[in-house]
């Protein structure tokens, strides 16, 4: 309604945003034209096909959003974020649909394949396990111990924290074996971030976790804040959802 577009509001377009928002391509009802976007209207049985897909989605993400959902209370903290990033992300591409001149397809589609619509985080992620010969939870795992060395000192807190992520992630025993005896030792972790790339699920995760690993022994050290945003770029992330984040989790 702030753009103007009030009397072309329908469930089609406003289901679009929320599939874009979430990274997956919704070709199957809006299709963008230099600077047009035409919205396709869809029988009830198949969006009703594509609101399943998407809850499916918004599920899956949340799911595996951060692997310190073993940690008591972290991961309520975790989902609230994970939530709030989502809401923000699903604003931008309202504004970026909605800045648009919108335009109603006067065909209504009874039957649509949702092949463009379930672009799965987990399908990706378990192709690029395949390739490699670490566990997909490795790269995070590295970066917590990275960051718990960060200011020099390791407190009890962090140590149990990151000790209890190293139990439950999944990783074989010969992974967790030497990261928890890289606790204690100097040097740290070269970690390769590409397969955050095109897992923004993973990547808030990630996120979520260094935050509430930095505040767990309540001091947020500048080094650590320095190291988050590092990562936090890295990962695809701007400095304002950055700052975001670490004000908002633990």
């Amino acid at each position: 309604m702030a753009y103007g577009k009030s009397k072309v509001l329908n469930k089609e377009l406003l289901a679009g945003v929320l599939i874009t928002a979430m990274g997956s391509s919704a070709g199957s009802l809006l299709v963008m034209q230099g600077s047009k976007v035409l919205v396709k209207r869809v029988a009830l049985r198949a969006f009703q096909q594509i609101i399943a897909m998407l809850a499916g989605k918004v599920t899956q993400q949340a799911l595996k959003s951060a692997i310190s959902k073993w940690l008591p209370g972290v991961g309520a903290a975790a989902m609230a974020v994970w939530s709030n990033y989502l809401t923000r992300q699903v604003g931008k591409k309202a504004i970026e649909i909605f800045e648009k001149e919108i335009v109603l397809s006067e065909e209504v589609i009874e039957e649509m394949p949702l092949e463009t619509e379930s672009v799965s985080v987990p399908t990706a992620t378990i192709s690029r396990a395949s390739t490699q010969s670490i566990s997909p939870d490795m790269p995070k795992v590295q970066t917590l111990v990275n960051l718990m060395k960060v200011d020099g000192t390791i407190k009890a807190e962090e140590r149990e924290y990151v000790q209890t992520i190293i139990r439950n992630a999944d990783l074989t025993e010969s992974e967790r074996a030497d990261l928890m005896q890289a606790i204690d030792k100097s040097g740290k972790f070269v970690v390769d971030y590409s397969a955050f790339a095109s897992s923004p699920d993973d990547a808030i995760g990630l996120l979520v976790d260094m935050v509430t690993l930095a505040k767990r022994d309540g001091t947020f050290h500048i080094t650590e804040k320095m190291f988050v945003k590092q990562v936090g770029k890295l990962i695809g992330f701007l400095d304002n959802d950055i700052d975001e984040i670490m004000a908002t989790t633990g």
